[in-house]
């Protein structure tokens, strides 16, 4: 038992490697950015995004 749990662990590893090499590719292929959801929206203004963009750490 004991050899299929760790059989099954070192089986994970890769794995979980290779989901988050397609989350982060994803993440960095799709169009627009962190701030693209909030640019339609019409309750914010300019000056808003600019202040979310530096509290974000985006503006840099």
């Amino acid at each position: 038992m004991g050899a299929y749990v760790l059989r099954r662990l070192l089986q994970a590893v890769p794995l979980l490697w290779l989901i988050s090499l397609v989350v982060f590719l994803l993440l960095h292929v799709i169009p627009g950015g962190p701030m693209a959801a909030y640019e339609n929206n019409p309750d914010m203004t300019a000056e808003d995004l600019h202040r979310l963009e530096h509290d974000l750490g985006l503006d840099a």
